[in-house]
């Protein structure tokens, strides 16, 4: 079966580094179209390079089989190409544009023919580890200092043992991104660069990842995001540790955490220090599979993101901590899967976009303010949903602790419609004549 399931610089795949001379070690997954991992073990792996996309002429090719099988672990394997049919001497040299082709047998009945990983993927990463000319050179920056590896289209950070190392080197990282070419044009919506960011431990101490240019993505390699660990303590107000005025940019697995920085908060100011530190309003901004941790306590010393601003874009799988996705602000972009704890999603501000299969803490979904968006599978602690303001929005198998869903003496449901919904004690204003089908109220059927 032909499996569409290895593809560059998002989270999959990374040619590495040269492992040593001629050698190249080169990473991916084996993700079957059910997107479950590829069952753990040792697979029988072709690898070959061809002069074009598709059709043309090939010009390498190597075998991992038997013993020399390729292991397979959760999905994700390592190997170094070249270690068994090495590279001819001048291939990279006479044949800048190759593209690398793999095959697995993922049934044990030997390669064959719908078993090649479709598309070919553009095989450009470390050619400048075969030349001495180029030896320390990658797009005309010094890559011993801080890149693994890179094409026209991305680069990867190098890690070390040392974790302040590592952080000026993904600063350093980022600053070269930014004037990648992708395929000789120009950044744009469709022709992105990408930072890839390996397993680690990344300390910014008062510096900041500065995520300033369009169309230039951060992604962890790992898709467990505690594996990047990026940390700080910001440099003030005004600032955290990832810093984003870009908008259409696309951040992914990555675990972000401010530490104590020993300013005093104040609880609803947009320039309190935070892991997460956005601009407001950022509609293209796209962020999958974070962790943003913030020192919070009593007092508070910093947050998990950014308060009082307007969250326009697209989150998905992402964590945040006290008053997160929108404190004092507006939470109106799309959030699937999402998890804030007290104060979460638009608390004394607006909460009016789409959540779906969402979690708040106390306090959370618009809360002191306006719950007007729509939300399915969603949960919030006590006084969630509009609670002491208006609950305005679309309710869908909604649950919610004590006085929710717009109860309170400001509470207002005009234009609430509530469907399969669960409340806690004097949940459910009757302000402004909502509608209620099916819910329940302190474990009563209700209305």
């Amino acid at each position: 079966m032909r499996y569409p399931a290895i593809s560059l610089c998002i989270s999959c795949l990374a040619m590495v580094h040269a492992a040593g001379p001629g050698v190249i070690t080169y990473q991916g997954s084996l993700t079957p179209p059910d997107g479950a991992p590829q069952a753990g073990g040792s697979y029988d792996m072709e690898f070959k390079l061809w002069g074009a996309a598709s059709g043309g002429d090939m010009h390498w090719m190597e075998a991992h089989t038997g013993v020399n099988g390729v292991v397979v672990t959760n999905g994700v394997f390592s190997v170094n190409l070249g270690s068994i049919t090495p590279f001819h001497a001048d291939l990279f040299a006479t044949m800048p544009h190759l593209w690398l082709e793999v095959a697995a047998d993922v049934d044990g009945n030997g390669i064959t023919g719908d078993e090649v990983y479709s598309p070919r993927v553009r095989f450009t990463a470390t050619p400048y580890a075969f030349h001495s000319g180029n030896a320390d050179r990658v797009d005309g920056l010094d890559a011993s200092a801080f890149i693994k590896g890179s094409a026209s289209a991305y680069i990867v950070v190098e890690t070390t043992d040392h974790a302040v190392t590592n952080g000026a080197n993904l600063i350093a990282a980022y600053a070269a991104a930014r004037a990648l070419t992708p395929h000789g044009q120009a950044l744009g919506t469709d022709n992105r660069a990408v930072v890839i960011v390996p397993p680690g431990k990344y300390d910014l101490g008062t510096g900041q990842l500065e995520m300033d240019t369009e169309f230039v993505d951060v992604a962890g390699l790992s898709t467990l995001r505690e594996n990047q660990h990026i940390y700080g303590r910001s440099n003030g107000y005004g600032t955290g540790v990832l810093r984003q005025t870009a908008n259409n940019v696309k951040i992914e697995n990555l675990f972000v955490e401010l530490a104590d920085t020993g300013l005093t908060m104040s609880n609803n100011d947009d320039k309190d220090p935070t892991a997460y530190f956005p601009d407001t309003a950022l509609g293209n901004t796209v962020v999958r599979n974070c962790l943003f941790k913030g020192e919070e306590g009593d007092p508070w010393h910093g947050w998990s993101m950014r308060l009082a601003i307007e969250y326009a874009g697209h989150y998905e799988d992402c964590v945040g901590g006290d008053y997160s996705f929108g404190r004092g602000g507006t939470a109106s972009g799309t959030f699937i899967n999402c998890t804030g704890r007290k104060g979460s999603f638009g608390i004394y501000g607006t909460a009016s976009g789409t959540f779906n299969n969402c979690a708040g803490g106390d306090e959370s979904f618009g809360v002191y303010g306006t719950a007007s968006g729509t939300f399915i599978n969603c949960t919030g602690g006590r006084g969630s949903f509009g609670s002491q303001g208006k609950a305005s929005g679309t309710f869908t198998n909604c649950i919610a602790g004590d006085y929710s869903f717009g109860f309170g003496h400001n509470g207002d449901a005009t234009g609430g419609k509530f469907y399969f919904c669960s409340g806690g004690l004097n949940s459910f204003t009757t302000t402004g004549s909502p509608s209620v089908i099916h819910c329940i109220r302190d474990g009563v059927v209700y209305p």
